[in-house]
């Protein structure tokens, strides 16, 4: 967050500015950030310093689309499957994090869990163990 011009620092922490003590060069880039005309590389700096999305505030945020349902975590195998009450699912092998990447002491998997939200009216939805969410696509039911 350094990087981003200290007007525009101040205005984003606080949510205010007393714009009496900036010099010229401050209400310049005060200005051209407000009317969005600010450099490339201003805008990327401060794009940067915004704070990213926590699991916790993904996984309330999937409570909060399907209020009322009920939020199970559940082990994947090796193979990708597993099994939600007595369906079986199977993840798609492509699915980042799901897939094993090979190292020099056999397969390793970075996700070993997902997240199955039950509706209640007979629909489930799937996030993976971080919180995002996964396409209907890549989940397979494969019978019982």
């Amino acid at each position: 967050m350094s990087d981003c011009p200290a007007t525009v620092l101040q205005l984003l922490e606080t949510g205010k500015l007393d714009t009496a003590s900036l010099n010229h060069d401050e209400r310049r880039e005060l200005q051209a950030f407000l009317n969005g005309s600010a450099s490339d590389e201003d805008d990327a700096r401060c794009r940067k310093a915004k704070r990213r999305e926590t699991r916790f505030e993904r996984i309330n945020g999937l409570m909060r689309r399907f209020p009322g349902g009920k939020l199970t975590t559940v082990s994947v195998d090796t193979e990708n499957q597993f099994y939600y009450y007595d369906r079986r699912f199977e993840i798609d092998s492509s699915l980042k994090g799901y897939a094993p990447r090979h190292t020099r002491y056999g397969d390793q998997y970075d996700m070993d869990r997902v997240m199955v939200m039950d509706c209640g009216n007979g629909s489930l939805h799937f996030a993976d163990q971080d919180g995002y969410d996964i396409d209907d696509e890549m989940i397979i039911s494969i019978g019982r």
